[in-house]
């Protein structure tokens, strides 16, 4: 009987994860501390993560969770690569991802050379039909765990190098390991560190793309 309730449990927990990654593409669903408007035909932004203090010493705080999202338009027949990911505080990437809406395929790339150049691809896909297509695209980033589960501590998930991106609701990955025996999955872990970033940046290769506002929190 526990081993039902825990397979059903951890059923329901997927369900949940897989639900909200499909649908966390909108800024409303979470408590945003910034969002702002472009102006018209904006294709680059550099927005600073300022990890908090600790108030009793003075240490830096890892942000253990962030969202941001970010809006574009798209032309008709638009062939614009976004970039769109997070940098350290030397200006070396950390880890992005590239939407080429030309090709209609994507790919994650980070770099844990300490500034030597050494970039790797990460993961790499196909782009929905329509994904980048006229309209709004919206890209959404998230770092950290999905939620509080107990789960995710217990079985050692490293949340620091938890990190996925979602474009108008397809979900950018394809690997989702499992917890031994709670039947509850998460994303596979990165090969950096996601609290080395101190800035989120994007910027549009080609033409045919612009952002149009952000939100983080």
């Amino acid at each position: 009987k526990q081993w039902y309730q825990r397979r059903v449990r951890g059923q329901f927990y997927n369900m949940i994860f897989f639900v909200l990654l499909a649908l966390v593409t909108t800024a409303s669903a979470f408590r945003c501390t910034t969002e702002e408007e472009l102006e018209d035909g904006t294709t680059e932004i550099n927005y600073p993560i300022t990890p908090p203090r600790d108030l009793a010493t003075g240490k830096t705080v890892w942000i253990t969770e962030m969202n941001f999202f970010l809006y574009a338009t798209a032309a008709p027949g638009a062939d614009g690569k976004i970039h769109a990911g997070f940098w350290d505080k030397d200006d070396q990437l950390v880890y992005k991802v590239i939407v080429d809406c030309g090709e209609g395929r994507w790919k994650t790339m980070y770099d844990k050379s300490g500034g030597r150049g050494n970039v790797r691809k990460w993961k790499e896909g196909s782009l929905a039909a329509g994904s980048c297509g006229e309209g709004e695209v919206t890209v959404f980033a998230h770092v950290g765990c999905p939620d509080n589960k107990p789960e995710y501590k217990e079985y050692g998930v490293p949340c620091s190098r938890q990190a996925f991106f979602v474009v108008n609701g397809q979900v950018l990955d394809h690997d989702f390991p499992e917890i031994p025996r709670e039947y509850v999955h998460y994303i596979e872990p990165l090969p950096v560190y996601l609290r080395k970033a101190t800035s989120f940046r994007a910027y549009v290769k080609r033409d045919g793309v612009i952002f149009t506002r952000y939100a983080y929190g």
